[in-house]
């Protein structure tokens, strides 16, 4: 399992669009937890999602894999709410200037296409490998499961390579 996650973790930060997209994600952890700023996001997840239960931005931590797992999870689900959230701040003149110079500058780098296509495929690949990795850290690990379930895992990524055009059809889409 450790070396997995090290392997994953090493084959994703040689891409600079994944390191901007976990440094945008990180940014926004950060940026959220300013009590008015966190605020203004939960309200708009209610309004938006229209939820009583709204989702906390996760930290992230490069070498946890699940950690970049629930931040992308968590982004994905939450895109809208968060877009209007940094829209609300960055036109309220009530704002400080570093809460409304942040917001405008974190709303430019989520809009971009590079970051939302980028988000979308690290989804896809957590989906791969999260539940592998997850039960490989599992306390009583059976050996042919874990081999059986590495190879499906090597198999849907390879299926994913093979079939890029139309991996990038339904990522557009």
């Amino acid at each position: 399992s450790h070396r997995l996650n090290l392997v994953i973790a090493a084959a994703m930060s040689c891409n600079i669009q994944v390191k901007n997209a976990f440094g945008i994600l990180q940014e926004l952890y950060e940026y959220f937890c300013g009590h008015k700023r966190h605020d203004i996001l939960l309200t708009h997840q209610q309004r938006v999602a229209n939820t009583n239960n709204p989702l906390q931005l996760k930290r992230v931590q490069s070498t946890r894999w699940t950690s970049l797992a629930s931040a992308v999870n968590t982004v994905k689900r939450i895109f809208r709410s968060i877009l209007s959230s940094l829209d609300e701040i960055s036109s309220d003149p009530s704002m400080d200037v570093a809460s409304v110079s942040g917001a405008i500058g974190l709303a430019k780098r989520l809009r971009d296409f590079k970051f939302i296509i980028t988000i979308c495929f690290l989804h896809d690949v957590l989906q791969v490998w999260g539940p592998i990795i997850r039960h490989l850290q599992g306390m009583a690990v059976d050996l042919t499961i874990a081999v059986a379930l590495l190879s499906s895992g090597m198999k849907k990524i390879t299926d994913m390579r093979n079939n890029a055009d139309q991996l990038w059809t339904t990522l557009l889409s």
